[in-house]
């Protein structure tokens, strides 16, 4: 955990130099130690081995893989150059997704907190790395992002199309185009009828979660593995607080928001909603995850639009910042505690450690 923190430490203050020094090379260099990082990275997660053991699998024709056809593809076009290729091309692919997410929507001033978002978010560029299908397809979504907004749905379906051939989960992307086929906003009634709703699900979650629970397995039930070590971070006190104030906010300054942002906001909101239900059902977790991404960008936009010169803004903008932050930490402390993760995520190692055989 330590080595990971400190890697996590150094990107996040190179891309605060991004703004100190008035400089866009500093988060690109951010995003190039990310992409080392992942591209170098050997048997780190808890999926790593059985895509390593998969792809001499598919190569070697052994067996019918439990893979989406898209990945046996991938598998097989990088067959000649071997596994550790394909998962630095990967890696590449998704730093250059996150970093465009980042530049483009993100405020100078606040690269660094969307690059600590990545990186200390567990759910972000941890568990990418080990959920290596689905990290194709969540970035093929956010790649699809700006076509949606255009509203071109060929291209956004295609996309899709091809992020469900490398996770079949992505078929749940498919409506979410009722998002930016109209140019309606969030209103008045529908930030307090969103709120309240939000709040019934954060309180009933854990009555609601079997029944869920069956419909999410009568579609994907290929998937009940990840119920596997599923356990409840729903929480009290602050941080059940906290996540209302968040919601609340995001609900307020959605309603000032325009084009693509607007839309960013929009995919914030569902993954904000969808999040409580995830402590208790994995697979909602698994699948909210889509559009965990969006929050790199509204989050901090949230924070910037904060804006005045009184001493009650000015402490409330670095009170937010800083819960967010304490929380975060938090929970990546709590990531590397758990039984489900500790023992595949401890010890980061690299490919120049792996054995000759691979």
């Amino acid at each position: 955990m330590l080595t990971v923190a400190i890697f996590n430490l150094v990107v996040v203050i190179i891309a605060y130099l991004a703004y100190l020094l008035r400089s866009v090379r500093w988060l690109q260099l951010s995003f190039f130690l990310i992409f080392l990082f992942l591209a170098l990275r050997y048997d780190f997660g808890n999926d790593y081995q059985n895509y390593l053991v998969g792809f001499g699998d598919v190569n070697a024709f052994n067996k019918l893989p439990d893979f989406e056809p898209g990945w046996v593809l991938l598998c097989r076009l990088f067959n000649p150059v071997g596994f550790f290729a394909m998962v630095a091309v990967l890696a590449a692919f998704n730093c250059i997704v996150y970093y465009q997410l980042i530049k483009k929507y993100v405020p100078p001033a606040y690269y660094w907190f969307a690059v600590f978002l990545y990186v200390f978010n567990a759910d972000m560029m941890l568990i990418h790395s080990s959920a290596m299908r689905q990290s194709v397809a969540i970035a093929i979504f956010v790649y699809a992002f700006d076509f949606l907004y255009k509203k071109n749905y060929l291209r956004y379906f295609l996309c899709i199309a091809v992020a469900a051939f490398f996770h079949s989960s992505a078929i749940i992307l498919f409506p979410i185009f009722i998002l930016g086929a109209f140019n309606w906003k969030v209103n008045r009634i529908a930030a307090v009828t969103l709120f309240a709703v939000f709040v019934l699900v954060i309180v009933f979650v854990a009555f609601l979660a079997p029944y869920i629970d069956r419909l999410v397995y009568m579609f994907f039930e290929q998937y009940s593995v990840y119920q596997t070590g599923a356990d409840s971070r729903i929480g009290t006190g602050l941080a059940f607080v906290f996540r209302l104030i968040l919601f609340a906010l995001v609900l307020v300054y959605a309603q000032f928001q325009t084009g693509a942002i607007s839309l960013l906001f929009k995919i914030a909101i569902l993954a904000l909603f969808v999040e409580p239900l995830g402590f208790d059902i994995v697979m909602i977790s698994r699948m909210g995850m889509y559009f965990q991404p969006a929050l790199l960008a509204v989050i901090p936009l949230v924070i910037w639009n904060i804006k005045g010169h009184n001493i009650y803004l000015t402490c409330s903008k670095c009170s937010l910042v800083a819960a967010y932050i304490v929380i975060t930490l938090y929970s990546f402390y709590g990531f590397f505690q758990s039984e489900v993760w500790r023992d595949r995520f401890g010890t980061y190692k690299t490919i120049f450690s792996a054995p000759e055989v691979y």
